[in-house]
This record gives structure tokens, sequence and C-alpha cells, in this order.
């Protein structure tokens, strides 16, 4: 570098080598983890500033109960913020148990499967049904336009020429008129049942009115039960009247990746093979068409893989072309030499372990990043080893790997450059988003940033106005909330919910005499009145024998531990404890935490009035402590006979396990119970 800035001051011509020396010295900026799921879809503002990621989420009907938020972030360097869109979700389904009611956001997060930046927009698709239309003004992101579909939106692709078309694949592949929300259908010759897996806009003034489409016979594009599955490839002339349908051949395969030159008006597809190509034991192939001169290929390279992640045009020289594969294996061919492959450039062994009854291609992602830096000699790849790495195809297949620039243990899913290639986003398998930068003009001052610098400061989504799961017929929440409202139920602080004001029934008629058609206008038999929990001490019910006093007083002392509110009655007492269901956990600091010489199960009652039991897990002496360390239970006076202790006891085993309070002596804290 040094010898470089000095030729450069002494006149020399070595501006295009100072650029390639400074953009390849790749180094960690920022990270950030906590994404929905996997990270698949990246996006960099046009200036470099902004960048937005989108992951996919735990939507299906098994795995609900694991979704969660950050299915789209947001970030921008120029404040090191990072913040949570929450825009593509559904209202959850019913049917839900009641934990999961409980514990589950409404919302169920979809996954984003594209987005693409416009200027100030971003175009973002989503499982939800919905392309959505995000403005920046400011620190302000707005939801300005959405685009609903028929069903799940798979690709998209927004034109490079004309700001107001955008075209989707759902259930069928539409077009949009983006100003007026207006959409009209791409008719497509094939009449199967296919899949949408690739959309693509022509790169170049000669291509921009073109645009080209791949479809799958199955969902996921592979090939498992049939050596030459059936999909599709079809491409439309959109001119300003009408838009035209332009068949290519071959077009009877499935279709992984569509790709556009550059600067050239030429395409390449990479798909399955033909029926003629299998008896040759041909896995899959790459073909490129030149649209303006031939509706056939005229180029075809033989894959040696079984699915194709992503194609690539060389940009620096046209007659290199890439496949980068499921089986960590990135090929390289050369027009002029387009018998055999020029190169393969491997990846190691994936992180996760594959199911061992298929190949690695059929169940490993493989290579999932192939990104083209400003040089011939920079070539990027990322994959489920975990690795980015720079080659130089120029070289031979023992030289051709330049370094590994980079290294996590999550598999890689995706990458984007910014425009001036001078910082490199990359999306993990674990929910994590890595900013590599070129850049040493920063506050770090070409050092490498340390833990605490690289971390984003991250802002979380207002969480919306809670509707009680009204979306949920199982619910009882918004039916005991609607007798609450009314006054048909009251909640009484010590024994919870019962009758109120207006209650106009059912009516018990056997405590009530009278009228059995009307027994609400009956009074309360006096012998069921004196029983009510909420009156008089029991103890000063005059006419109640001692064994309904007895049992009135028990329902009264559970009634009290069933309907205690958190933190109201917590134990006053010197010591530092650590309440393992107190809401006020997190305000202790970590010292105070650390000194805590007892631990606690549960919210208390004051010791004064209930006497309830405390566990001390720990054994250890409290020498502030009013009660001996070693009592395992301190009972109340109203449970001191044997006679109320049974009816404790009856009680207690019908309730429901609000509060578990095992006895020490059984119960060993420390080490789980054997089944």
């Amino acid at each position: 570098m040094n010898t470089l800035l000095q030729n450069r001051e002494l006149g020399g011509a070595v501006k295009r080598q100072l650029r390639t020396k400074v953009k390849s010295d790749f180094r960690l900026l920022k990270a950030w983890k906590g994404a929905s799921n996997d990270v698949n879809v990246l996006a960099w503002s046009p200036d470099g500033t902004r960048f937005a990621a989108g992951a996919t989420a735990q939507c299906d009907e098994g795995n609900m109960e694991y979704n969660r938020g950050n299915n789209l972030v947001i970030g921008d360097l120029t404040c090191n913020r990072l913040e949570e869109v929450p825009g593509h979700y559904i209202i959850r389904p019913p049917g839900r148990v009641a934990s999961q009611r409980a514990t589950s956001d409404n919302r169920l997060f979809m996954s984003v499967t594209a987005m693409q930046w416009f200027d100030d927009t971003l175009f973002t698709a989503s499982y939800d049904n919905t392309v959505k239309l995000w403005i920046f003004s400011g620190n302000r992101i707005t939801n300005y336009k959405t685009l609903p579909h028929e069903s799940k939106v798979l690709v998209m692709a927004r034109s490079n020429f004309q700001e107001n078309l955008l075209a989707t694949g759902a259930q069928s592949f539409r077009l949009w008129n983006i100003m007026e929300s207006r959409d009209a259908p791409l008719m497509i010759e094939s009449r199967r049942d296919l899949t949408p897996t690739c959309l693509a806009w022509g790169s170049t003034h000669e291509t921009k009115h073109l645009l080209l489409a791949g479809m799958s016979e199955r969902d996921d594009g592979l090939p498992h039960t049939c050596p030459a599955p059936n999909g599709f490839l079809t491409g439309w002339h959109v001119g300003e009247a009408s838009i035209t349908p332009t068949p290519f051949q071959p077009n009877s395969q499935n279709i992984f990746d569509i790709k556009w030159h550059p600067t050239l008006p030429r395409f390449a597809t990479a798909s399955t093979v033909g029926q003629s190509q299998v008896s040759r034991g041909t896995r899959s192939v790459v073909r490129v068409f030149e649209p303006l001169k031939w509706k056939s290929q005229t180029i075809e390279f033989e894959c040696p893989a079984l699915d194709i992640n992503d194609i690539t045009f060389c940009p620096m020289n046209s007659y290199y072309v890439t496949a980068s594969c499921t089986n960590g294996v990135t090929y390289v061919w050369d027009y002029r030499k387009r018998d055999k492959v020029l190169l393969e450039l491997p990846h190691g062994e994936p992180l996760n372990q594959l199911d061992e009854l298929l190949e690695r291609e059929q169940d490993d992602v493989g290579v999932r990043m192939a990104l083209w830096g400003d040089e011939i000699n920079q070539f990027y790849t990322g994959a489920s080893d975990g690795i980015v790495k720079q080659w130089n195809i120029l070289l031979s297949q023992e030289d051709a790997l330049t370094k590994d620039i980079f290294g996590i243990e999550e598999e890689i899913m995706c990458g984007a450059f910014s425009n001036d290639k001078s910082n490199l986003l990359i999306g993990d398998a674990g929910g994590g988003i890595h900013i590599l930068s070129t850049s040493t003009s920063s506050p770090h001052e070409g050092r490498d940033p340390n833990e605490d610098e690289r971390k984003m400061q991250f802002r979380h989504a207002a969480q919306p106005p809670c509707d009680d799961h009204a979306s949920d017929s199982e619910s009882g929440l918004v039916a005991a909330r609607k007798l609450l409202n009314s006054g048909k139920l009251k909640r009484h602080p010590i024994f919870g919910v019962g009758q109120g004001p207006h209650y106009d029934g059912p009516f018990a008629g056997w405590a009530r005499p009278g009228n059995p058609d009307q027994p609400h206008l009956a009074s309360l038999k006096p012998d069921v009145k004196m029983r009510q929990l909420d009156g008089p001490a029991p103890k000063d019910r005059i006419g109640l024998d001692e064994e309904s006093r007895q049992l009135v007083e028990a329902h009264i002392q559970l009634a009290r531990i069933r309907n205690q509110r958190r933190n109201e009655y917590k134990r006053k007492r010197t010591v530092d404890v650590i309440d393992l269901c107190s809401d006020d956990e997190d305000n202790q600091g970590p010292e105070r935490r650390a000194q805590s010489q007892h631990i606690y199960i549960g919210d208390f009652i004051d010791i004064a009035n209930l006497q309830c039991e405390v566990i001390d897990l720990t054994g250890d002496t409290d020498t502030d402590s009013e009660e001996n360390p070693t009592t395992a239970r301190v009972r109340s006076p109203c449970s001191e006979s044997p006679k109320m202790g049974s009816l404790l006891e009856k009680l207690e085993a019908g309730l429901e396990e609000d509060f578990w309070w095992p006895d020490s002596g059984q119960v060993d804290p420390n080490f789980p119970q054997e089944a």
C-alpha cells in the first residue's frame, strides 16, 4: 500500500491498483443478532447509508409457537441504529391452547421473500399476501402503499427503468401500476399447476421492456422424485399499450434462477436437464440466451450439481459464467472452453448436521452468496460452512482461493454489496446480520472495532393495542371482559370474581325459597347466606356450627391465596431475597442478586396475617431472620387443628396449580427428579 501511495505521488498511473487494494481488505464493522429466523434477503439504499434485511418466520401450523418478530429490520449506518418494522404479519388464527394465548403475540409474523430499493422507497414482499412500499422521512419509516395478492407472494421484481412498473409472482404472475395500485395478469402458455421461482427485468436500454419468469413443478424446485421434472420458462414484452408473451426454447424444465448480464443484452438460466440429457448423466444446466437475436439458447453448460442456487455473469469479462450450487461448490465456465468446467471453487463441510439418508446437495443449502467486487480477481462466495471466501478466477484450480475474509458459526444465507462496493452485508441462518467494510476513514482510524463498537442500537417497534385476542373464538377473555364491564360480575379484592349489581342469572333455586321459576326474586336461605365468604368473620356469625365455621374459614383462606395480587403483600424483611415470580426482579442490581442468601418461591401474603408457608432452598443460616431457617412449613392459625388441616388438604387438591408450593423435605431443588 505504501508503495502504491508513493508511486501515485510521483505521478504513476496506480489509481486502479490503489482502489483494488483498498477495497479488498474487508473487516467486520457491525454485527447484530435477533431476526425472526434465517436472514434470506438483503438490500442497500442507493446512497449506501441504509440497509434492509428480511427473514423467514415460523408461520406454518405446526410451528406457530416459535413465531416471533423482527422478520423485517432496517438499519442506518449514519446513526448506528437498527429498527424493527413489523409490517408483514397476519392475526394469529384461532384454536390455540390457553398457554399459547397467554404467552404469544396476537400477531403471526410472516416470512419476507423479496425486497428491492429504489430511490427512497423500499419494496418488500411477504407470505402475508402483500407487497408493501416503505418511504423514509428523517428517522421515520412509513408504509405508504400496500398491494394485496390472492396468496403468498413468492417473487418480485421492479423495473430497472420504468419506476411505475412492478412484477410479482404468487399463484400467478401480475404486473402492477404502482402509482394507481392497479394490476393486470401476465398470461402464460403453460396450463400446469406451477410455482413461481424467479422474475427478472432487462438490465440494459435494449432489453428494458423484457420481463422474464421461471417456474417450478415443486415448491422447492428440487428434483427429488423425477429425473426431469417439468417447469416453465417464459417472458413478456411490456410495451406502453400492450403486453406481448415472448416464448423461449427450451422452456419445459424447472427454473432455479435467471440473471441478466449487467451490460450486454443476454441472460442466463439455471434449470434441470431435458430428457435427452438425463441419459448422459447430466444433472443440471446453465443456458445463455441472446433474446434480441434468437428465441433459443446460444450456449449451454452442463453442471455436475443437482441443484443451483445462483448464477452470475462476470461484469469485467463477458466470457465467464458461474453457478453456485447446493453441494457447496461454485462452478466457473469460459465461453471459449464450453465443453468443460474451468474451475471448481469448493467450500468446507456444512456446520449443521445433515440427513445421512440424503446426498449433501439434497439436504444442504450449499453456496448461497455469489458476488463480484470491482475487479475480476474479486469474486466472493459464502456457504453453509460459515465462511466468506475471495477467489481469483484467472488463476489455476490450486491457486484460485485468495483468502478467507470472514467466518462465523452459522450458515451464510445471503449477501449484498453497497453500490460503491465498500460495504458487504451478510445474513446468516441464526438470525444474524454482519457488515464488513473496507473503509478506514471511520472513528476507529484504521483499527478493528472492538465488540462494543460493533454493536448497533436496536429499537423495537411500538406494541399495538391489546385486543384481548378478539379473533380467537375459543377464548373466554372477551366474554369475561364484557361481563365485568356490564356489572353482571364484579371483582372482589380478596375473593375474586363473583355476582355483580346487574347480575341477571342463572340463579341457584335450591338456595332461594319461593317461586322456583323466579328464584332471583327471593333472598338467600339463612343457612346459605351465613356460609357466604364475604361478610363478618366466621367466628362472629351467630348460628354457625363449628364444622361449618371451619369450612368457611378454609374457603376464605384459600380465596385469599388464589386471588392475591402480585407484589401487593411482599414479605417485609431485611434479608436480601430473590423472588423467582416477582415482576421487580429485573430492577435488582447484580450485586444485590449475588449477595442474596435465600431463595423463595412465589409471591407471599403478609406473614403476620396469613402465616403462609415459606420454603428455604439453601439451608443457610440467616442471622437476621426472625424464623428458624430449617423450618419447612409455618402453618396458619386456622389450620392447626387436624380437622381444619384435612379440610384444607381436600380443597388444595381441587385447585389448579396457580401457586405450587412443594414440601422442601420432599423436593431437591438442585437436581431433576427421575421419571
